[in-house]
């Protein structure tokens, strides 16, 4: 392999570092093996078309086509938990697409995190209002209560606590749930007794810029999910209380996100069946400005250095490209200034080798996705992911390094 600069001084520094840097740099590197564990998922499906983008799926089982008996809509004994703080602008819309689902929950449990708005009057009134419209169909029983203090995680933990179904479907609020999802995520945990973990789907919505340019790295397409592999958030899945108290509960030590894809984690360790089912699907409205989604990944890589178990071979392969890059470029300026000083030519030739070596080193790391060849992209659609893939490697390698001073703390 052809060494540039950062490689030679990451060396000659490799060797004059202390041992016990040397140790804490070797226990990274073994959390950097850390791998999602593979379950050998089953792929359940509606549609026949589906079964075509999971070859690697080791069986299908083909789910029926809807809950109804008597053309009216079943009620079925699962309980739906939520949990919202300060999501006033988005209660009428979640509680309408709540409304037409094809299978509706025994019981609504909604724990509140210390919203300032109107959030927890609009749910009561549109959770009435949902009631009077549903006429002669039984309507779920609302459990909803204020925890001020409550992450996500613990108000998770809160509502499955109030919960008194066996089986518990998870999304958020700021979503759209597709017609059918209820019915398809909770369908596998009803059908097989040893299901005890149900996967689903979610899709973007993004209308803005920033969003539609995110969107293409932070959720990706159907078609290149394994779903042996794959560890669902918690705005599609579904699973057995037993199974959560077996895993730990949703972690709380967190300090604010990472939590559903490290309950994920173990469930998969745990779990005597894990499915996947692809058209349970829930839409996820994306932040819409370029400083949330900034932060929604710099919260996500944060979140996952405290857990200590996910994705830590991207981060610290992104962190030490990321260090490399600085070193070359920060050695470049220096030289540049010199070449100044002293006017050698000399040292301007080595300024533009590090500043070239460094760029270069930085548009390999960015463009190692591919995410700007399709010949179907406008040109400002490949300008808006070149600028959020940029930006969101530095959202994740900042967020890293935070959550890494965090752990011993968390």
């Amino acid at each position: 392999m052809i060494k540039g600069p950062a490689e030679l001084i990451f060396e000659k520094l490799y060797g004059l570092l202390p041992n016990r840097v040397l140790n804490h740099i070797e226990s990274l590197r073994k959390r950097q093996s850390i791998a999602v564990p593979y379950s050998k998922s089953r792929v359940f499906y509606y549609s026949e078309s589906i079964k075509s983008l999971f070859p690697q799926a080791v069986s299908f089982f083909k789910l029926p086509e809807k809950f109804v008996v008597d053309g009216s809509r079943i009620i079925v004994n699962t309980s739906l938990i939520v949990t919202v703080k300060n999501e006033a602008t988005s209660v009428d819309s979640w509680f309408e697409s709540l409304s037409t689902q094809s299978a509706l929950p025994s019981e609504l449990v909604i724990c509140d995190g210390g919203s300032s708005d109107d959030t927890v009057r609009l749910i009561e009134r549109a959770f009435s209002k949902w009631q009077i419209d549903l006429r002669g169909e039984l309507a779920p029983r609302l459990v909803m209560f204020k925890s001020d203090s409550a992450s996500i995680a613990c108000g998770r933990n809160l509502a499955i606590d109030a919960s008194s179904s066996e089986i518990i479907a998870v999304t958020d609020f700021g979503c759209q749930l597709d017609k059918h999802w209820f019915e398809r995520i909770c369908c596998p945990l009803l059908v097989e007794d040893d299901v005890d973990l149900s996967m689903g789907w979610s899709e973007p919505l993004g209308r803005k810029f920033w969003s539609k340019a995110f969107s293409y790295f932070l959720i990706p397409s159907l078609g290149k999910i394994d779903p042996g592999y794959f560890l669902p958030s918690a705005r599609s899945v579904a699973f057995k209380k037993l199974l959560w108290r077996d895993a730990g509960r949703f972690p709380e030590y967190l300090t604010f996100a990472g939590e559903d894809s490290l309950f994920s984690y173990y469930c998969k360790h745990l779990a005597r069946k894990v499915v996947f089912v692809p058209e349970a699907i829930v839409r996820w409205e994306m932040p819409s400005s370029f400083l949330k989604l900034f932060k929604t990944v710099f919260r996500y890589a944060k979140g996952d250095a405290e857990g200590g178990k996910l994705f830590w071979a991207h981060y610290l392969s992104l962190v030490t490209s990321f260090s490399k890059i600085a070193v070359e470029m920060f050695l470049g300026l220096v030289s540049g200034l010199l070449s100044l000083v002293v006017f050698k030519p000399f040292f301007l030739a080595i300024s533009f080798g590090l500043v070239l070596s460094g760029i270069s080193r930085g548009l390999v790391f960015i463009l190692r996705y591919q995410p700007f060849s399709s010949a179907q992209l406008s040109t400002s659609s490949k300008v808006g992911r070149f600028l959020a893939a940029t930006s969101m490697y530095f959202a994740q390698g900042f967020g890293f390094l935070k959550g890494l001073l965090m752990r011993p703390e968390v």
